[in-house]
């Protein structure tokens, strides 16, 4: 979805074509038996804005508001932190695939490659063109730590093979694990990223339109059963294990797409989960890095570069689940050198897994651990689309004037982590932050102390991109795909910072 003309053209009609199929579709939906939990429906308690995943949400304005300001007078304050102790404790993890479903569009790119020229019912597919087939696994990874002596004292992290996550598969997701002690608030779920993977998984009308296909019961239901099977099967399979994490740094598989002379971030943090007897059970590694080495002519699905990774990691390091989750990659992307074809996918993947594979032999790790986790929901700014940054002659058609859009088309709430792993902090973000904000949140927790701080970003949800404002002025694509305005990189840095503060060092 690289092109900006194509993009902001295919949104205008968008807007002029789709009204009655939205009308036709909320008609449907009142005679439709799902277990899915509504996405729009974002109904929050008093205490810190919780979407309530016991029952299907209810959208409330009025309600959201209140709470909103309820959250924020019971932030106000950071209590003392009582000193931390760590203790002995289990992880599990799970590696299967997310989807095996035949007839399912893929997902990622909304160009003419991948668009059908006249919609039609195919499998799955109506706007996109189905998968041909799947050139490597789409997998679902789940990794789940739990102190030894408590067990409802645990904290997980799930991976998709997917464009994004949300908010609908989450808390589908998470009215499934009751019985596993699981929450919301002590759970990451990030996608990949990938633009080879399945689509038909959001009823958010935008996303349809531009990259993913009308949503389908059949295929939801499908994933969120091997989402909550895998997570099941990891919560099951844990054992006691040891913990450390540690950094490195990889400068030949990424660039700055958007501007050459803007830096990126090239250092990957790996978090190593071994068992007490030094045999490699599971890891998480975060790096800025877009799965966009195939491009849109590709119909095979695919997890891309980070596939490659993931897979030559597990081979390098046998019993090892590997699992990606992205850091400020908004405008970073594989180098120029590297991105054509499944020949090229396969070099990234094995420099990167190299890379990690030689910090992982150096990792100390410890039979202790302590964690801490926070949770904020905060209302986004108003949804807006910047056609001026799209393209030009709209801009002097639309006059510059962003079109306002509501809750069905896109999310208006985000949710922002931050969590404590012994002396490591971790906060999520659920878009695509460019490199200069994740730079400046980095910098401004390492004031606060922490000497290790990474972005989860993709997580917990999908925003869209992510700019600053000046990044928002100059234009292009990352500008024309942040739905939230001008201020969104304002909004989101200050948000993170939010929930920041509510661990500490």
């Amino acid at each position: 979805m690289k092109n900006k003309t194509f993009f902001a053209v295919i949104v205008v009609l968008f807007f002029i074509s789709c009204g009655d199929k939205i009308a036709q579709d909320s008609a449907n939906d009142d005679d439709t038996e799902t277990i899915r939990v509504d996405e729009d429906s974002e109904q929050s308690d008093v205490d810190k804005n919780r979407p309530d995943i016991d029952a299907p949400l209810v959208d409330s304005d009025s309600l959201l508001v209140d709470e909103m300001q309820d959250q924020d007078e019971d932030n106000a304050e950071v209590p003392d932190t009582p000193a931390v102790m760590r203790f002995p404790f289990l992880v599990g993890a799970d590696v299967r695939p997310l989807i095996t479903l035949t007839g399912v569009p893929i997902a990622g790119y909304g160009g003419v490659d991948r668009r059908k020229t006249f919609p039609s019912k195919e499998g799955y597919s109506n706007q996109f063109r189905p998968g041909t087939g799947y050139h490597d696994a789409i997998r679902v990874k789940s990794i789940v730590v739990q102190m030894k002596d408590e067990p409802s004292q645990k904290l997980a992290f799930v991976s998709i093979d997917t464009i994004g996550i949300t908010n609908s598969i989450i808390n589908t997701v998470v009215f499934n694990l009751k019985e596993n002690g699981l929450q919301r608030e002590n759970m990451v779920f990030s996608a990949i990223h990938t633009h080879s993977g399945p689509g038909a998984l959001t009823e958010k009308k935008f996303w349809q339109f531009a990259a993913v296909d009308d949503f389908s019961q059949e295929v939801y239901d499908h994933v969120i059963a091997n989402i909550v099977a895998s997570i099941k099967a990891a919560d099951t399979a844990k054992v006691p294990a040891k913990y450390g994490v540690d950094t490195g740094t990889e400068t030949g598989v990424s660039r700055n797409r958007r501007d050459t002379n803007v830096p990126i971030n090239q250092e990957f943090a790996l978090f190593k989960f071994e068992t007490i007897d030094d045999k490699p059970l599971a890891l998480i590694y975060n790096f800025a890095q877009h799965a966009t080495t195939l491009g849109m002519s590709n119909l095979e699905f695919t997890a891309d570069n980070v596939g490659y990774t993931e897979r030559s990691l597990e081979a390098k390091l046998p019993g090892v689940v590997a699992m990606f989750i992205s850091g400020a990659a908004g405008d970073v992307g594989p180098r120029e050198d590297t991105t054509v074809g499944f020949a090229s996918a396969e070099i990234v993947g094995e420099k990167l897994s190299s890379s990690i594979a030689d910090i992982w032999k150096t990792t100390k790790t410890e039979d202790t651990i302590s964690f801490h986790a926070e949770t904020i929901y905060k209302e986004l700014p108003q949804l807006a689309i910047n056609y001026s940054a799209c393209d030009d002659t709209l801009a002097m058609i639309l006059k510059a004037n962003p079109l306002p859009l509501d809750s069905t088309f896109a999310e208006t709430i985000g949710e922002f982590m931050a969590i404590k792993i012994n002396d490591t902090a971790i906060l999520t973000v659920p878009g695509e932050p460019t490199s200069t904000i994740g730079f400046l949140v980095q910098e401004k927790m390492r004031i606060r102390g922490f000497n290790q701080i990474f972005l989860f970003t993709l997580a917990n949800g999908y925003v869209g991109y992510i700019v600053t404002p000046e990044e928002y002025d100059d234009g292009g694509y990352e500008s024309c795909a942040t739905l939230h305005g001008r201020e969104t990189g304002v909004f989101m840095e200050s948000t993170m910072m939010d929930v920041g503060r509510l661990i500490e060092p």
